[in-house]
């Protein structure tokens, strides 16, 4: 068998393991959606049924008839048999009777946990099977052709359990670099990893002596700058690698790494590392990412954001648990460069030393770091704990760089055949370089530029030993060669960038002009600097020590503060210049980050970095006085056209975090935040007129936070329902709303039904408990609403004020309907009767009894001679629109009617089933009805469109279908989100129908209201309906949680 075959067959079992976790995912969905369970369970019943499918494809091949696999299968097998019984009882009971007992049988299954237990066998054997897999797969490799390495490669990039797009680990990759990428990146830009400059370590006592001690879970590597730490790291990091792939001493077993930097936001705090590591460990042993699942479940892609306060204590939580299971193979785990974790590095210390200690922990640290005291302190670990410092090797590492000069000097072209100058140069390389590679290193640069063998020596005499020392000398070169101000403004803006720039952004946020040839700008600055694709990168950490440190009047004339603020004000006139709304031209409300095409050009490249940090800068520039109107002035022009460019560029979370950090100083500045010591508010002691603009900024960024914290889940999945969900749906006294709302998308003229303020509660149109149904009178000015609580509310159409309270059911109250004429509104209840009220008093006329079961909808015929109601109890009864006499029962379906419609001409009634038909019943002749079938599910939905023979309908098989009324033939099908459903017209049924009214329908989507096919408005959780109407140009909802919202459009939806 080949490697490719093996491959072949490690892939059709991932097949199966990512069906597991796809059914898994589904059950958890039990309690959160009854109302659409038994559909729901019909497609668990599939989902299972596919397994078994699989894994019978796996059984039959060969390689992987072990009998620990066998022995998982079965075991898969029967638990899928259990479930599918259990599943099974429910949708009969589901189709038999479509009520109260089905979600008591439901609940009562659930509780027992029969379900969750079946399915957590399932979730375990699966992490069991994933173990055997690979092992199976990689015994067969061994013995064909030994593509080890490529079959390991191919098992770790398997979407074994991450399948799903947003799913667990993508979430995790979003928002973290990739470590292995890191490491190729830092030795590509260090000129390559030499082993000679590692292999000491390899044969070091101290290292072979806490290699061989099991009870050694911790080495420090320690040194001072320029030691070849980081390098040294990669070479060890390599040869563990090595060893895991042959299998061989002295080390079988997992490898994770991250390499901290602090020229880099990204890799420089605590949280950063713990992604890292978690990301490479959970991509090389998937069967462990149930740990991080049970957080994620619960958190989602917050878990993973800087945003989350609480990212630190919930990561190292889960990382913690995964290092003790015992399922981890050994483990070691490298840190490079822990002094240059700025950000949380005391907890990430101190969250190593209790791993290192934890008795059953199966994993051990490598670290290097400068010698810092701090942590020193933090790591003493006692017996566990063994430091190896290179100062106290310095013979090894004075050997490794001698071994190191002798590589980089031939390569020196120019004298590849002259020995003896070779060897003139190597013997003054190794006397001044005082057990330095960076030295080595910079050096090497230097006498790259030199054209002539005879140039060599006299460039060596000056150069002086010593970090230092080098550093002046090249900040010596760049005062002499005649763009000092140019070499400035890029040293100064590299040096206080939070991320390495492009040459493109820091030609902007330099103030260079766009003539200048970057590339040789950036050469100019003597070696301090480096390009690696496209990326201007300071050479080491100690060089942006030492030009903070010992050349700040050189490089920051203005202060590090000035620097700063020539940053960030040069960042918000090019935002100011760029931004706009819809940057992409994406022109659909509803178009999403994942489905946008790849684009050859990005008009975002040039302002990415402004977008991101500009805040940063600002608050480092601050002088005494914390002046925010130029801030103040950008985001009330540009606050929306900002939030969309984060979502584009994949960071709103960075964005949240930046508003929250402004913020909160600004608060601090100006005294607002009460907690905050008076010394502490002498730093501040701001003038009026400034403490006047800052107060302002203080209100409009605590708007703006409530703003981005309620609708960044839309804005970050679909940048233009800035413009649309989130102004739309924000509080009527925001100022965010008020200040952008001529900005709102042009489909949508008003809303009423918003709360007042920033509250967890709707304050207005609110009820006492969930809204079934709604209903506009023709006239559209009374709204009514159908509740949970036993009551119908009567709503003034135009000003929202609830009017009136009408009471007399004695169950919830599932459908209600005005007569065309709206002097009579009609009511269904699940008591199974239906009342007629009077429409413009409110008082009780009448109780029509007749159904045995629960009253699902109602409707009044175009005439209002006849009122129409469909039942549980597969009925539809025709009762007189005046008196309320009974007059016909229609017998047919054989499932509970959902849904009864009269055409706009009242020739015709439509009604909807969970038959899975629709039967269109032709009034005042016998016999007269036809059939309409193609759903697979129950249909919910059914509406005539105005003007036309058309009939649509909505299923819980997640299509939508057009019918020919004449005929009962459909005439087109789409297939749309589960639990759909369309909205009624006002008027619809009426004698004067409203002749704007759209030919074609508007649907709620799932979160989306879609008009004329396009995606328009997103819905917020809170403001997804139960229920929903429609008159004209303005479309209503009705929610659970009690409340009605009116939404108006600018012209009729549709129209034209």
């Amino acid at each position: 068998m080949s490697g490719v075959e093996v491959i072949g067959i490690v892939a059709a079992a991932g097949q199966f393991i990512e069906q597991t976790v796809k059914v898994v995912q589904l059950v958890q969905e039990v309690r959160r959606k009854s109302r659409d369970a038994p559909a729901e369970i019909q497609q668990w019943i599939q989902e299972i049924e596919t397994l078994k499918d699989i894994a019978t494809e796996v059984q039959r091949t060969a390689a992987l008839q072990t009998p620990q696999i066998e022995g998982i299968l079965r075991r898969c097998d029967d638990r899928s048999r259990s479930l599918c019984t259990i599943l099974d009882t429910i949708s009969c009971e589901a189709d038999a009777n479509f009520g109260k007992k089905t979600w008591a049988a439901i609940n009562g299954v659930a509780q027992e946990g029969s379900i969750r237990a079946l399915f957590g066998d399932l979730e375990r054997e699966k992490s069991s099977l994933i173990t055997h897999i690979t092992t199976a797969s990689l015994e067969a490799a061994e013995s064909n052709g030994k593509q080890l390495e490529n079959i390991q490669h191919n098992l770790r990039n398997m979407p074994l359990v991450d399948q799903a797009k947003g799913g667990c680990l993508a979430d995790l990759r979003s928002n973290c670099t990739d470590p292995s990428d890191d490491k190729r990146r830092i030795e590509d830009k260090k000129g390559g990893l030499f082993k000679g400059s590692y292999r000491w370590i390899l044969d070091n006592s101290e290292f072979q002596r806490w290699l061989g001690d099991d009870q050694s879970r911790l080495l420090w590597i320690k040194g001072d700058a320029g030691k070849g730490k980081t390098m040294l790291l990669c070479g060890i990091i390599d040869e563990f690698e090595g060893s895991i792939r042959s299998g061989s001493l002295p080390y079988a077993g997992l490898v994770s790494y991250f390499f901290c930097e602090a020229t880099d936001t990204r890799l420089r705090s605590s949280t950063a590392v713990l992604k890292g590591l978690m990301y490479l460990l959970l991509g090389r042993h998937g069967s462990l990412t149930h740990h991080l699942e049970a957080k994620y479940k619960h958190a989602g892609k917050q878990l993973f954001e800087d945003t989350n306060v609480n990212a630190f204590s919930a990561l190292s939580s889960v990382l913690g648990d995964l290092l003790c299971d015992p399922e981890l193979p050994p483990t070691c785990l490298f840190v490079d460069a822990l002094d240059e974790c700025q950000d949380g590095q005391l907890e990430l210390l101190r969250f190593i030393r209790k791993t290192a200690s934890t008795a059953n922990s199966r994993v051990r640290w490598v670290l290097t770091s400068r010698n810092w005291h701090d942590i020193q302190q933090e790591l003493s670990l006692e017996d566990s704990r063994t430091t190896l410092s290179l100062e106290l090797n310095a013979d090894h590492v004075s050997q490794a760089i001698d071994v190191y000069i002798q590589h980089k000097v031939s390569t020196l072209t120019i004298i590849q055949r002259d020995q003896d100058l070779q060897g003139q140069i190597r013997s003054q390389l190794c006397e001044k370089a005082d057990g330095t590679f960076l030295w080595v290193a910079l050096v090497f640069q230097q006498l790259l530029t030199c054209k002539l063998p005879s140039e060599l020596l006299p460039l060596m005499k000056t150069m002086p030993r010593g970090l230092v020392p080098l550093y002046n000398r090249m900040m010596g070169q760049i005062g002499v060669n005649g763009h000092a101000a140019t070499c400035q403004r890029i040293l100064s803006t590299a040096t206080l960038a939070s991320r390495p720039l492009r040459l493109l952004e820091l030609q902007i946020l330099a103030g260079l002009n766009k003539t200048d040839d970057m590339e040789m700008a950036v050469n100019l600055c003597a070696s301090f600097l480096t390009i690696r694709r496209d990326n201007v990168y300071l050479i080491h950490q100690s060089a942006k020590d030492y030009l903070i440190e010992h050349a700040p009047k050189a490089v920051f004339p203005d202060g590090e503060a000035g620097a700063h603020r020539a940053i960030w004000s040069r960042s918000l006139r090019l935002m100011s210049a760029s931004l706009h709304q819809d940057m992409y031209d994406l022109c659909q409300p509803g178009s999403l980050i994942a489905e946008m095409p790849s684009r050859d050009s990005d008009p975002l490249s040039r302002i990415r970095y402004a977008c991101v940090y500009w805040i940063d800068h600002f608050l480092n520039s601050r002088l005494g006085e914390l002046d925010g109107e130029e801030v103040l002035q950008f985001l009330t022009d540009h606050l929306l056209h900002w939030l969309e460019s984060l979502s584009l560029l994949g960071v709103l979370s960075d964005g949240i975090l930046s508003i929250r950090r402004l913020l909160h100083e600004i608060q601090v500045g100006t005294g607002i935040l009460p907690q905050v010591e008076p010394s502490l508010r002498n730093i501040f002691s701001l003038s009026k007129p400034i403490a006047s603009i800052n107060n302002r900024l203080a209100e409009f960024l605590a708007d703006a936070l409530k703003f981005v914290l309620a609708h960044g889940l839309v804005i970050e999945q679909a940048p233009l329902q800035t413009y649309s969900a989130a102004l739309v749906l924000s509080p009527v006294n925001s100022i965010i709303r008020k200040q952008f709302w001529n900005q709102r998308l042009s489909d949508i003229q008003s809303i009423w039904g918003i709360e007042e303020n920033w509250d967890p509660c709707l304050q207005i149109l609110h009820n006492n408990d969930a809204i079934f149904s709604v209903a506009f009178s023709p006239d559209g000015k009374t709204l009514a609403s159908g509740s949970y609580d036993n009551t119908i509310r009567l709503w003034d159409g135009v000003t929202g004020r609830e009017r009136q309270t009408l009471k007399g059911h004695s169950s919830l109250v599932c459908s209600v309907a005005f007569s065309p004429d709206r002097k009579t509104l009609a009511s269904g209840s699940y008591d199974n009767t239906i009342r007629l009220w009077d429409g413009v008093t409110g008082r009780e006329r009448q109780t029509l009894k007749g159904h045995s079961d629960w009253v699902r909808s109602v409707a009044f015929s175009p005439d209002g001679k006849t009122l129409a109601s469909g039942s549980d109890d597969s009925t539809i009864r025709l009762w007189d629109g005046v008196t309320g006499r009974e007059r016909q029962t229609l017998k047919c379906h054989s499932g509970l009617v959902c849904s009864v419609a009269f055409s706009p001409d009242g020739k015709t009634l439509a009604s909807g089933s969970q038959d899975k038909t629709i039967r269109l019943w032709d009034i005042g002749i016998r016999g007269g009805k036809r059939v309409a079938k193609g759903h697979s599910s129950c249909v919910e939905s059914i509406v005539f469109l105005p003007g036309e023979r058309t009939l649509v309908s909505t299923a819980r098989d997640q299509t939508v279908w057009k019918w020919n009324v004449a005929t009962g033939k459909p005439r087109r099908a789409w297939r749309t989100t589960l639990g759909n459903r369309v909205a009624p017209y006002a008027g619809a049924s009426g004698s004067n129908p409203n002749k704007n009214l759209p030919a074609s329908p508007i649907l709620v989507e799932g979160e989306w209201v879609v008009l004329k096919g396009q995606k328009v408005l997103w819905l917020p959780m809170r403001y997804r309906p139960s229920c929903w109407t429609r008159d004209g140009d303005r479309l209503a909802f009705g929610y659970k949680s009690g409340g009605v919202t009116l939404l108006t459009f600018v012209t009729p939806v549709g129209a034209g």
